[in-house]
């Protein structure tokens, strides 16, 4: 199992300047709940301009006014 999930899936480092991005991001909306992994989506997402996102966490349907989509 795992190693079909490794071939039909693409896996992308966090890069440094990634990283100082999240930390960046969790600290600006540190009025919500997020994560620092709910950040670390956000800045990806941007960065890769994927802006639909499958997700069933209600801190990914927050960010809905930040350009990301919670699908479904």
């Amino acid at each position: 199992m795992g190693q079909i999930l490794r071939e039909d899936h693409r896996y992308i480092n966090v890069s440094d300047s990634d990283d100082l991005a999240i930390w960046e991001a969790f600290c600006k909306y540190n009025d919500k709940k997020w994560s620092y992994t709910d950040c670390s989506i956000l800045v990806m997402a941007h960065r890769l301009q994927i802006f639909k996102v499958f997700a069933f966490d209600d801190h990914i349907r927050q960010m809905a006014g930040l350009g990301i989509v919670c699908v479904p």
